[in-house]
């Protein structure tokens, strides 16, 4: 799971990083900030997930417009193009797809409203799909997790 990984890297980056990194005070109050974070969307994770869960699924996790081949008919002009093929795949795993959602949200929509009512429409279509055992729940915990998840990719590259 996305929080066992993560903090797994925050002990790496505690105790493998390089020598002369460790001693740098900004970073290692970066990760101290951030195993923080983890712990507390830990404990809040295991409320959600005992209700809320969803079978992995693959995702991209980099799903944007720049990584999607789109075509248009001439007679379609105005309407939503079809995905033709989907490029760089190097992020992607098996996952909630939740997270793959999430990170739509986050890298393609402009506000918080517009991340709502994808978010809503996914949970729908959940619905429509006949998985009424299975649902959405609430975003909150997914953006706190997207925004963990961001800050260990900064800090890794």
């Amino acid at each position: 799971d996305m929080l066992c990984k993560h903090r797994h890297i925050v002990v790496y980056l505690t105790n493998k990083r390089p020598h002369e990194d460790r001693d740098d005070y900004q970073i290692n109050q970066v990760i101290s900030i951030l195993g923080e974070c983890l712990r507390q969307l830990s404990l809040e994770w295991a409320s959600l997930e005992k209700n809320n869960s969803l079978p992995p699924v693959l995702c991209h996790l980099d799903l944007q417009p720049q990584n999607m081949i789109l075509f248009q008919l001439k007679k379609d002009r105005g309407k939503i193009p079809t995905i033709a093929s989907v490029l760089d795949w190097e992020e992607s795993c098996y996952a909630d797809p939740r997270f793959e959602i999430l990170i739509i949200c986050r890298k393609v929509v402009a506000n918080r409203e517009q991340a709502d009512l994808i978010w809503e429409h996914y949970a729908k279509e959940i619905q429509r799909f006949g998985m009424s055992k299975h649902s959405m729940g609430p975003i909150e915990p997914w953006l706190k997790l997207e925004a963990v998840h961001s800050l260990m990719s900064m800090l890794l590259q």
